[in-house]
């Protein structure tokens, strides 16, 4: 199944933020460990692998790769995505960093890095299903997930397309694509990136309508006023992205060189 890519956006370097009697970088220093909250149910950018119990993924190879950068020790926290924000208030994980779409409310309430790399909100079908347009599903069982950005990316879609009046929630995007199997529902939204890597793993042919609903750009986030971490944080991407290690990593896992960092 082809990925649906657009062309990149230049992005202009984000000037240096500081913060006085900011020790957010020197305790993660001090300590040598980087405790990181991650989902363990979203690949291909961080899922744990049933046979090895182990975490791995897209972000989690880049995460270890920074740390090995900053000689400090990842520690990967596979938390509730519903207690995020206690987590990180409460010092119990440093950062937030599974596949979290940077928006306008989240830039208020987090620290935020620049986007790392992009995806979209598409809607999937079946291969032989006769729905081509929005138009087409728009009155039909829609499949959604308990993320807040896809909700929302869906609720913005309708000034444009109309009514979504039919949506069915699902935990996860495999509940959702076994609901699509078993025709209970018409067709899925979802994250392309993550979407087209559970398809893979399917014996069902699926199709994706050429029309996105949301664009999404992914950052990390930190706790509002760590600024020293983030620009640390941020300043070891921007040191990677001039080595071959992110492409190499997005082609392993996407199959195509999608990181925006330094581009």
């Amino acid at each position: 199944m082809p990925y649906y890519l657009w062309p990149p956006v230049n992005l202009e370097p984000s000037a240096s933020k500081k913060k006085e009697n900011d020790i957010s970088l020197a305790k993660v220093l001090v300590k040598k460990e980087f405790i990181i909250g991650i989902r363990d149910d979203y690949p291909p950018f961080s899922f744990r692998n049933l046979f090895t119990t182990k975490m791995e993924g897209y972000d989690i190879e880049i995460a270890k790769e920074l740390c090995n950068k900053m000689k400090i020790k990842p520690v990967f926290k596979a938390i509730k995505w519903a207690q995020r924000d206690n987590l990180l208030k409460e010092g119990k994980i440093d950062c937030i960093w599974s596949a979290f779409a940077y928006s306008k409310e989240r830039d208020e309430v987090y620290t935020l890095t620049a986007p790392y790399i992009k995806s979209a909100v598409i809607f999937v079908v079946k291969d032989q299903s006769p729905y081509y347009e929005i138009q087409d599903i728009r009155e039909k069982k829609i499949g959604v997930t308990t993320s807040s950005f896809i909700q929302a990316s869906l609720k913005k879609a309708e000034f444009t397309h109309g009514v979504f009046k039919k949506t069915v929630v699902f935990r996860t995007a495999q509940e959702a694509l076994n609901a699509l199997e078993k025709d209970e529902i018409e067709c899925v939204v979802y994250d392309l990136l993550s979407i087209n890597s559970l398809i893979h793993t399917r014996t069902g042919s699926y199709r994706v309508l050429d029309e996105a609903i949301a664009y999404e750009e992914y950052v990390i986030a930190f706790r509002k006023g760590d600024l020293a971490l983030m620009n640390a944080v941020e300043s070891s991407l921007k040191d990677m992205a001039k080595t071959d290690f992110l492409e190499k990593t997005s082609k392993k896992w996407f199959g195509a060189n999608i990181s925006i960092i330094g581009r």
